[in-house]
């Protein structure tokens, strides 16, 4: 896959994380299964109002198709060059004859500190988190996320447009 140095987010992604204001956090906690990339891309916004996704790009993407589950894979880093995190992104779908899209199924996961922290607990408890979560990340944050918005960080975030933006993922 080619490198991408910049990455212009999709107008379907830009207008699900603008919808959703982040003072509509205060409602029921979310029933427990699993969540579609548009529903975790919306509820980006919610446990992240302020996050910066601007500096980040993509060094390394790779998918393995699996049937009727495709793997992407890739390394998302800050243009400062300082930190790099691995993320995947497993999408699910329901026959062949369908496209891979952000109203699919899917399981995420990153290795940056905020997804671990913020978003890991939720994800596993709505079964979005890919792979075997480790103890650390069955603990509950309180402070940062205690509605237990199961959600996206920065770099899934980046990676998910990515995919999008280079026809992976389909808008619809």
């Amino acid at each position: 896959m080619p490198f991408a140095k910049s990455i212009t987010i999709p107008t379907s992604i830009q207008t699900a994380t603008k919808q959703i204001p982040f003072s509509q956090t205060s409602g029921p906690i979310y029933p427990q299964g699993k969540r579609t990339l548009l529903s975790l891309v919306k509820n980006f916004r919610k446990v992240f109002p302020n996050s910066d996704f601007k500096n980040l790009k993509i060094l390394q993407s790779s998918e393995k198709d699996y049937g009727l589950n495709k793997l992407f894979l890739g390394v998302c880093q800050a243009k400062d060059g300082k930190h790099s995190y691995k993320v995947a992104i497993s999408a699910h779908r329901k026959s062949q004859k369908e496209h891979y899209s952000i109203m699919s199924y899917c399981e995420v996961r990153c290795s940056c500190p905020a997804f671990h922290y913020w978003t890991a607990y939720p994800d596993v408890r709505n079964k979005n988190f890919y792979g075997r979560p480790s103890a650390w990340n069955k603990v509950r944050n309180r402070v940062k996320n205690p509605r237990l918005v199961p959600s996206i960080c920065k770099h899934v975030f980046t990676y998910a447009s990515y995919l999008i933006q280079f026809g992976y993922i389909a808008k619809r």
